[in-house]
């Protein structure tokens, strides 16, 4: 029988079993603690960790303030908008109301002009929309504006404040003098001998 140690050898050479020995492996020292090395290492691993934190506390109060502080500084930039907003909307209201005046007070005196029995109605029942005012150019557009008017709504003319002019010259023609019975029509109508005068 052949087992491993004894296997047959080639040649007659003979060999030689060598028996493997491991050495005993050494086991680490184990090192050991005694209680009181023990609490000292928890007590200082405690003491670090409260260093860590320590300003905790500290750093948290700031923390608030620094939100108090951002909270005001934001509110005082709101406000501050708030008050920015509010003056450009009086502003703009201030502005407004002095271009509705400027071109009230311009329709009013050209047309009063041009003969509008009703000043105040003609602004009223004026297209303002190419009526503009600027501070630069005053008022512009009203002459169209009430021509147009004067167009679609001739009952607005008097036929009485319409200057009399000379067709050749295109001037105002002098008033025409009075007979003692006009100028006592004149007077009963409440008129004056220039406006009796054009309404002949």
């Amino acid at each position: 029988m052949v087992t491993e140690n004894t296997e047959p050898v080639e040649d007659g050479a003979q060999t030689q079993q060598a028996e493997v020995v491991e050495a005993p492996a050494e086991s680490p020292a184990e090192k050991t603690f005694s209680q009181e090395e023990v609490n000292r290492m928890m007590g200082q691993a405690r003491r670090d960790a409260r260093s860590q934190f320590s300003d905790y506390s500290e750093l948290k109060t700031r923390s608030e303030k620094l939100g108090e502080l951002e909270q005001a500084q934001l509110s005082e930039a709101q406000r501050l908008e708030a008050r920015v907003a509010d003056a450009e909307k009086q502003a703009s209201d201030a502005q407004q109301q002095v271009s509705q005046a400027m071109i009230a007070s311009e329709v009013k005196v050209r047309a009063t002009q041009m003969g509008v029995v009703d000043p105040d109605a003609a602004f009223v029942l004026l297209d303002k929309k190419n009526v503009t005012y600027n501070t630069t150019d005053g008022v512009a557009g009203v002459e169209d504006a009430l021509t147009q008017l004067l167009e679609d709504k001739p009952y607005l003319r008097s036929g009485n404040r319409t200057p009399n002019l000379n067709p050749e010259t295109g001037q105002a023609t002098p008033p025409m003098r009075l007979t003692a019975d006009q100028r006592e029509a004149a007077r009963l109508m409440g008129l004056t001998d220039e406006e009796y005068s054009q309404g002949l």
